[in-house]
């Protein structure tokens, strides 16, 4: 049955109930509910989906949209007014900003599609901008060890085991900062070398190997992780001197921190030691491997159909984990020196 703006047709025994203008702050308030309950979005996201969709309602009502205007309704003209508008700004109109309001319009009215509120979702009208971001220049195997031992060396004592398993962790596991501080401790599995079940971008469920050198790292901040709680229960693998689990933006300011003071001369992010993790493990394996072990879809159709066997990518996780090992033991090594001569020039 076709759903005009002007009718309200029974669907299945069940009324269509046509979202208006004048409901929209309700609809908004039921559809961040259905992005926490059933997508199970960052709350970062939904905040920013949510204050997209209340610019848009004020963007409608200033537009002379009445309150019983149908949100079905809507039209090009008027969403690309919108997200012309957010988008521009005193340096030019910003790509960025055109697509991230554009995916909440589109996430927003293809939930009503999917509710029966609404028979089209008119945001698919509206096509994304090509955005060429900037390239994340990976650090060097040196510059990942220098960081590693500048919080080794520098942190304050109560977080210094925390702070150097945090790292350990984003440098051989590749995993993202949301996904990081999502750990619980019941999922470190120390036998099996595996971090257990991590829900990774697209709500997918990885487990993750971890060498002996992330091993060894946990172990040690385990055993420190007592006095940063203080007896507070807390399931969170990483937490914060306020004994709870850490943020991502705290560790996104540590990380960034760290990296200025191990001499570090560009930007570096939680997202760049992934980078980074990647490169290194392109030397050491198949990119599909890699692909595997960071989550990330296929590159090709015909990879996706190749799967690589799983002790390949132990395997890979291993030796960057004994390369690791010995480039520390090397710089920690005293340099050699020849012994001075006492004779003078021949």
């Amino acid at each position: 049955m076709v759903l005009t703006p002007s009718t309200v047709a029974l669907s299945l025994g069940r009324v269509m109930r046509i979202a208006t203008v004048g409901g929209m702050s309700e609809v908004v308030q039921e559809f961040d509910a259905y992005l926490r309950d059933e997508r199970m979005l960052s709350a970062s996201t939904r905040e920013r989906y949510v204050g997209a969709l209340e610019k848009f309602e004020a963007f409608l009502k200033g537009d002379g949209a009445s309150s019983d205007a149908h949100l079905e309704a809507v039209t090009k003209a008027q969403l690309t007014a919108f997200v012309r508008a957010e988008a521009g700004s005193e340096d030019g109109p910003s790509r960025a900003v055109w697509n991230s309001r554009l995916a909440a319009l589109r996430s927003f009215f293809d939930y009503l599609f999917r509710q029966e509120r609404i028979a089209a979702n008119p945001a698919l009208r509206l096509d994304r901008q090509k955005v060429h971001g900037r390239e994340r220049l990976p650090l060097s195997f040196e510059e990942l060890l220098a960081l590693v031992e500048l919080a080794r060396r520098e942190s304050p004592p109560r977080d210094r085991s925390r702070n150097v398993a945090l790292l350990q962790v984003f440098i051989h596991s590749g995993l993202r900062v949301a996904e990081v501080v999502s750990l619980n401790l019941d999922q470190v599995d120390f036998e099996g070398r595996l971090l257990l079940n991590v829900r990774t971008k697209g709500d997918k469920r990885l487990s993750v190997p971890f060498n002996d050198v992330v091993a060894e790292a946990l172990e040690r901040y385990l055993r420190d992780r007592g006095a940063i709680l203080c007896g507070a229960p807390e399931e969170a693998l990483f937490v914060s001197g306020q004994r709870r689990r850490l943020s991502v933006r705290s560790v996104q300011e540590f990380v960034r921190r760290y990296a200025q003071r191990a001499g570090i001369m560009r930007p570096v992010s939680p997202h760049v030691l992934r980078h980074s993790t990647a490169t290194e493990l392109a030397d050491l394996t198949s990119i599909r491997v890699v692909q595997e072990h960071l989550g990330h879809a296929s590159v090709t159709t015909t990879e996706k159909y190749v799967h690589p066997k799983g002790g390949e990518r132990r395997r890979a996780v291993d030796e960057l984990g004994a390369r690791w090992q010995r480039a520390a033991r090397r710089r920690r090594q005293p340099p050699v020196t020849e012994p001075r001569s006492t004779a003078g020039p021949a």
